[in-house]
């Protein structure tokens, strides 16, 4: 555990970087797959892109209460 934190204290910038990924990307991919159109009905979502953001937001929610 005391090697990671020392890794973390030496590079900031890209601790800050991945974490800040982590949260961004998700949010990203979301909102591109749901404004792709596709004939198929098979392949177009149950959920609206609001309600798998929700769930997202949810699971930070829990990330951030675990770190706490």
């Amino acid at each position: 555990m005391e090697k990671i934190i020392k890794w973390i204290q030496e590079h900031k910038k890209i601790t800050t970087f991945l974490i800040g990924m982590c949260i961004l990307a998700p949010i990203l991919v979301i909102h591109f797959l749901f404004k792709i159109y596709s004939n198929c009905y098979w392949i177009e979502a149950e959920w609206e892109a609001g309600d798998v953001l929700g769930y997202f937001g949810d699971v930070l929610s829990f990330a951030g209460t675990v770190v706490l």
